[in-house]
């Protein structure tokens, strides 16, 4: 009797308990952030995940792709947590001092993915990335501006200092605290954040 072959089941979808292309992006931003874009090979990051490469490229189209999706992932969850904070409501300066302390903390705890956004710019090539990126900065920058606004409705900020101007301060403000801040410096996370807060306020509450 001769033997039949092995019948092929389907593919794995999870892989150390998390569907795979989350579990290799969670490995990629790590990656990523700690040896930069240049040096950090698909092979390297495959071997840490545990998978192939075939199933890496059935997820991303090449290692560009992934380093833009991980990038998109990083602002997608920085534009959810004001989102949230919005949904809660309070005054006008009460959600400005919660997202402001929530941004800089989630950038000092995730520092390997904010240096992944950082760096974007000098990655993303396809148009049609560069599109859905820039999409999801202006939802994240509307939604900022128009609580500027509302604080300058209120009361709370300065008049005199158009609302998108607050609103690429406080980014630009926050954005770049990977580049200098390190867990085992003088000021934690959230006493940063509240030092971002106050500057803040100092410069343009009304």
């Amino acid at each position: 009797m001769s033997q039949q072959p092995p019948r092929m089941g389907r593919p794995p979808t999870l892989v150390a308990g998390q569907r795979i292309p989350e579990r290799i992006m969670d490995v990629a931003e790590r990656l990523f952030g700690k040896y930069g874009y240049e040096e950090v090979s698909i092979r390297r990051i495959v071997n840490e995940v545990g998978v192939t490469q075939g199933a890496l490229y059935h997820h991303f189209d090449s290692k560009q792709d992934l380093f833009c999706r991980v990038g998109e992932r990083v602002l997608r969850r920085q534009t959810e947590r004001l989102e949230q904070i919005l949904a809660e409501g309070g005054t006008a300066e009460e959600m400005l001092v919660k997202s402001c302390i929530s941004a800089t903390v989630a950038t000092a705890d995730e520092l390997e993915a904010a240096w992944v956004y950082l760096r974007l710019a000098e990655v993303l090539e396809d148009a049609e990335q560069a599109e859905e990126m820039q999409r999801q900065r202006r939802r994240h920058y509307q939604l900022l501006r128009d609580l500027m606004r509302e604080g300058q409705r209120t009361g709370v900020l300065r008049s005199d200092i158009p609302a998108h101007v607050l609103a690429f301060q406080m980014i630009g403000m926050i954005q770049h605290v990977p580049n200098w801040w390190r867990p085992d410096g003088e000021r934690t996370a959230r006493q940063l954040g509240e030092d971002f807060a106050t500057l803040f306020l100092v410069g343009a509450k009304a």
